[in-house]
């Protein structure tokens, strides 16, 4: 499965890079409304090749989805993983964000968006 087609109406999205030396990972955390619960789900890889999918669970409720989605973001911050971005926000305003990767899965994004996120990072408020 495609990372593009598993996050669409997502409740959170976290997409963490590792690079040290020849090392040049990504690890994507998504948490998502599954009809019957909360699924917690990871994409994970070198950066620019084909990620690997592994579920990490299904939650009857979105808290104890929510508490296995922020243990393992914050296990791999631990290991050295910084942020690259970040969408956390509730299912509904999730359905209007336009989310696409390209074949190399990196993120696009409008205009807009992308001077937004710029504004951010001069504030100080996102990792890149």
């Amino acid at each position: 499965m495609k990372i593009s087609e598993f996050i669409k109406d997502c409740h959170q999205h976290v997409r963490l890079v590792f690079t040290n030396g020849n090392s040049d990972k990504e690890y994507n955390l998504v948490l998502k409304d599954v009809g019957d619960g909360y699924n917690v789900s990871c994409f994970y890889g070198r950066r620019g090749k084909n990620l690997n999918h592994v579920d990490k669970g299904t939650y009857s409720s979105l808290l104890d989805a929510s508490l296995k989605y922020d243990k393992i973001k914050n296990s791999k911050i631990s290991k050295g993983y910084v942020e690259a971005f970040s969408l956390e926000s509730g299912k509904e305003s999730g359905k209007d964000i336009q989310e696409d990767y390209s074949e190399n899965n990196n993120l696009t994004c409008s205009e807009d968006e992308r001077n937004a996120a710029l504004e951010r990072l001069r504030e100080g408020c996102l990792v890149w």
